[in-house]
C-alpha cells in the first residue's frame, strides 16, 4: 500500500511551466486583392507545342496607362500565363478552367500555368530585365517598374458566368513566399495576337553605305574548333578592327569609336601568328533559330552576326560605341565577302578588303573597310 501511495503521489507531480520563446517573425496575413480591370491576350500555339494555346491573363487595380502601354502606379497587378486547350482560334470558352503548376519548364500541358521568370532584353543602349509569364507587382506612385514576385505555385480558375461575365480567382505564391489571393469578376474582351509577329529591335540602324577609315588596332584570335565538330575540318579566327578610342583587349569592346567584329572560318592547319590565309571568304547564312547549318561550317566562310546580341555580339557586327553606354550606329552583318590578298614585296603582308552588307533584307547597306596587316598587326599603307 505504501508503494501505491508513493506512486500516486509521484503521478500528481507536474513540471514547472517554462516560458516559450517568441517566434522569430510574425507571419503576414495574406491580402485578398479584388481587381477591377482585366487585360486578356490570346497568342495561340505560339511555341508550337502541339498541346496547348497560350493566354495571358493580366488583372490590375485602377491605374493609368502611359503611351507605351505600361501601367502607372500606385496599384497592384497580377499576370498568369495560362496553357489552355488547343482551339481553332480565340475562344473564351477554351480559356475557362483551372490552371495549376506545371511539372517542369518544358511542360505546356493544357490546364497548367507557366512559371514566372526574369527575361533579359539586349538593347543597343544596354540590357534590361523584366518579368515574364506569371508574376505579381506593385508599381509605386508615378512608377511603371516594380520588384516582381515570380509566381511558381498555386492555382488560377477562370469561370464563365451566366450573365456573360467571367470570374478569375485563385491563390498563388512565388519567389517572395507570400500567398497572393486574387479575384476579378467582370467583362473580358480578349485581344487576338496569334497572327501578330513578336516585335523585335532592328538589328541595323544604318541609313546609308559606310566606309571605315582610320582603323589602327587589330586583334586576331584563334578560337579553334568553336563548334566542337572534332573532325579537323576547320578552325575559327576572330578578327577585331578598331579606331584608336576603342578598347579591344577583350571580346567585348568598350570606349569611344567604331569597330568591326568578324568571325572567320579558316583551314584547320592555319597559323594565327601568320595572319589570315589569303583567299576569298563568303558570308554564310544563319537559320531562323540563329544556328549555322553543318554544311556551312567549313573554311572560307564568314559567320553572320547572331541576331539581337548588341552588347556582346557574336558573329560579325559593326558598331559605333561610346563610353556613355549608348550606340549611335550599329549593324548586324549578314551578306557580302572578305578578300585577303598577299601584299607583293612584303613578307607575310596581307591586304584585307572587307565588303559586307547589313541584315536589312529589303535594302541592305554596305560596310566596307580595307586594312594592311603583317601577321596580327595593322601596318600603314
Amino acid at each position: 500500500m505504501l508503494t501505491a501511495a508513493m506512486l500516486a503521489a509521484c503521478s500528481n507531480d507536474s513540471p514547472t511551466p517554462q516560458p516559450q520563446p517568441e517566434p522569430p517573425f510574425v507571419e503576414p496575413t495574406p491580402e485578398r486583392v479584388v481587381y477591377t480591370q482585366a487585360n486578356v491576350v490570346y497568342y495561340g500555339d505560339e511555341g508550337f507545342t502541339g498541346v496547348s494555346d497560350l493566354w495571358k491573363v493580366m488583372l490590375y487595380t485602377d491605374m493609368d496607362i502611359d503611351p507605351a502601354g505600361n501601367l502607372v502606379g500606385p496599384g497592384k497587378l497580377i499576370c498568369i500565363s495560362c496553357n489552355a486547350p488547343l482551339s481553332e482560334g480565340m475562344d473564351l470558352d477554351a480559356l475557362a478552367g483551372t490552371y495549376t503548376m506545371s511539372q517542369s519548364s518544358n511542360d505546356f500541358s493544357a490546364g497548367t500555368f507557366n512559371d514566372g521568370r526574369l527575361m533579359t532584353i539586349d538593347l543597343p543602349d544596354g540590357s534590361i530585365s523584366m518579368p515574364d509569364f506569371s508574376f505579381y507587382g506593385e508599381p509605386a506612385d508615378g512608377a511603371t517598374d516594380f520588384d516582381p514576385d515570380l509566381l511558381r505555385e498555386g492555382y488560377c480558375s477562370v469561370v464563365r458566368n451566366d450573365d456573360g461575365t467571367h470570374t478569375v480567382e485563385g491563390i498563388m505564391t512565388g519567389t517572395k513566399f507570400l500567398k497572393r489571393y486574387f479575384s476579378y469578376t467582370g467583362i473580358i474582351e480578349p485581344v487576338d495576337r496569334s497572327e501578330t509577329p513578336a516585335e523585335s529591335i532592328p538589328n541595323s540602324n544604318l541609313t546609308e553605305d559606310i566606309r571605315l577609315e582610320g582603323m589602327t588596332q587589330a586583334r586576331l584570335q584563334d578560337l579553334g574548333d568553336y563548334f566542337f565538330l572534332q573532325d579537323g575540318s576547320y578552325r575559327m579566327f576572330r578578327l577585331m578592327l578598331a579606331e584608336p578610342g576603342v578598347d579591344i583587349s577583350t571580346s567585348q569592346a568598350s570606349g569611344d569609336g567604331r569597330y568591326l567584329k568578324l568571325e572567320i572560318l579558316v583551314e584547320h592547319d592555319a597559323d594565327v601568328e601568320q595572319g589570315l590565309p589569303a583567299g576569298e571568304y563568303a558570308m554564310c547564312v544563319r537559320e531562323e533559330n540563329g544556328g549555322i547549318d553543318r554544311d556551312q561550317i567549313r573554311p572560307w566562310h564568314v559567320l553572320p552576326g547572331l541576331p539581337d546580341k548588341f552588347n556582346n555580339p557574336d558573329g560579325s557586327w559593326y558598331q559605333h560605341i561610346t563610353s556613355a553606354g549608348n550606340m549611335p550606329q550599329y549593324a548586324r552583318l549578314a551578306g557580302g565577302r572578305i578578300v585577303v590578298e598577299a601584299i607583293e614585296g612584303v613578307e607575310g603582308g596581307r591586304r584585307i578588303r572587307i565588303e559586307l552588307t547589313d541584315c536589312d533584307a529589303a535594302a541592305p547597306h554596305r560596310v566596307e573597310c580595307t586594312v594592311d596587316m603583317i601577321g596580327k598587326k595593322i601596318v600603314k599603307r
